[in-house]
């Protein structure tokens, strides 16, 4: 790391964030041409005229290009960051988002995408730091699991990465709510990890939520541009991935239990959302609604408040 941490940090947040910003509007203009058209939908849909998806795009050419100066300054990134099995994972995630934003996919061919895309994050070394099953957790993630272990360790690592990209793809239902909610995580987690001295991950981190909030002025009220699927499914894999770079504790309960504190709001919304459609008898527990956690605050309130809160 031969240039200073604050110059190269600030310079590779400033091409995240000027790349995503720039290349949004380009996406803007030809989104249409593109069939990346959201249309409003009353069951489900809070906006009332078409506007423009597709944003993830910008947001990951933006990521790349503010990682790609990083890595030209510093060198390789830490943890499963340097494995290509990483981001295969997320290059599927935003593929599948992509054609879904274009064409639809059905619920179960996402699903089924998502499992692919967890399995490709296992295999770059990346696990849920649970508690009580083994030192190899304790080891890095270089460690290789015992049997005992990987029988509890990778199902839950799955259904934890699963689990985040279906709740960010959940709560991404206001303008700006999603973008928000990303860039704050991104953030807290890296002020986590630089409590632990993990400046390869900080860095990284703050480079992430750099590109989001260039995409932000384009999707805050009144949005002219969505994120769609191709934001939303690249970016939870990104964070559930980034969680799982390492302990964000000393303690082991703690760092297990700081996970879902951090991104409390999505699962937290994507938990009811479920709960609620078993109940009613949702043939699916994909069934859409509008009695998710930001649409029962915009019935108190505007939707500026609602995406405050």
């Amino acid at each position: 790391m031969t240039t200073p941490l604050l110059l190269g940090l600030s310079g590779s947040v400033i091409v995240g964030f000027l790349v995503t910003w720039l290349l949004t509007s380009a996406v803007h203009d030809h989104a249409p041409r593109l069939s990346l058209v959201d249309a409003p939908i009353k069951s489900r849909k809070i906006h009332e005229d078409e506007t423009p998806t597709g944003g993830g795009l910008a947001i990951a050419v933006g990521l790349a290009a503010g990682l790609g100066l990083l890595w030209g300054l510093w060198g390789p990134f830490p943890g499963a960051f340097q494995s290509l099995s990483f981001w295969g994972g997320a290059a599927l995630m935003l593929a599948t988002g992509c054609w879904d934003d274009a064409h639809a996919i059905d619920a179960k061919g996402k699903f089924g995408l998502q499992l692919i895309a967890a399995f490709l994050l296992l295999h770059s070394g990346a696990v849920l730091p649970f508690p009580g099953l083994g030192e190899s957790l304790t080891q890095g993630l270089s460690a290789t699991l015992a049997f005992g272990d990987a029988l509890y360790i990778i199902p839950l690592t799955v259904i934890w990465v699963v689990g985040i990209i279906n709740a960010v793809n959940l709560i991404d239902g206001l303008d700006g709510l999603a973008t928000g909610i990303l860039g704050i995580a991104f953030l807290a987690c890296a002020a986590l990890f630089g409590v632990k001295g993990e400046m390869g991950l900080v860095v990284v981190g703050v480079v992430m939520a750099g590109a989001l909030f260039g995409f932000l002025p384009h999707n805050f009220k009144p949005a002219s541009i969505f994120m769609g699927d191709s934001g939303s499914l690249f970016l939870g894999y990104l964070l559930a991935g980034y969680t799982l770079q390492g302990p964000l504790h000393s303690d082991p309960w703690m760092a297990l239990l700081i996970l879902p504190m951090l991104l409390g709001v999505p699962l937290l919304d994507t938990g009811t959302a479920i709960v609620r459609r078993l109940a009613s008898n949702h043939s699916t527990i994909f069934a859409p609604d509008r009695r998710h956690i930001h649409h029962r605050l915009i019935e108190r309130g505007s939707e500026k408040r609602a995406v405050y809160i």
